[in-house]
């Protein structure tokens, strides 16, 4: 619904099943209907007689001004359903199901974190142990290299 499928213009867009060569319906029993919602004409410009858009609109707002706008176009079927949503949103069993998704959401990004912080010490530890490994390894070649030449003074 939140982005932009067809390339026409209008928000709105339905199929249905015809023939490619003929162009014979196959069947008046399915239609498919696509609704790209950023198409959607602006709040301002939609007229309290496009209840369809004004439902739309809807799926669409994201803050409390947007559902002031839609709610302020007096569409009783709309304000039904904003009155539905808003009382929907405020009872309990629904601040905890949205604070059980939210502890939900910080608990695995709090896992994540440590996982990845986890296996940056694991790396660093093998890398460490590398690094000293190969500064024995120098230190034994610089030593080696300090006895070849005073052998040969």
């Amino acid at each position: 619904m939140d982005f932009v499928l067809f390339e026409g213009g209008h928000y709105l867009n339905k199929f249905n099943d015809t023939g490619e060569l003929t162009g014979e319906k196959l069947t008046d029993k399915k239609l498919l209907v696509f609704v790209e919602t950023k198409k959607l004409p602006p709040l301002h410009a939609i007229d309290k007689s496009e209840v369809l858009a004004l439902l739309f609109w809807l799926f669409r707002a994201r803050t409390e001004e947007e559902l002031k706008a839609i709610e302020d176009k007096a569409v009783p079927v709309v304000n039904d359903m904003i009155k539905e949503y808003r009382d929907i949103t405020v009872s309990d069993k629904f601040r905890e199901l949205d604070r059980l998704r939210e502890r939900a959401r910080h608990d695995e990004a709090s896992a994540i974190k440590s996982a990845v912080e986890s296996a940056v010490d694991e790396v660093n530890l093998k890398w460490q142990s590398v690094v000293e490994a190969k500064d024995k390894e120098l230190a034994a070649l610089r030593a080696k290299l300090a006895r070849s030449d005073s052998s040969s003074n």
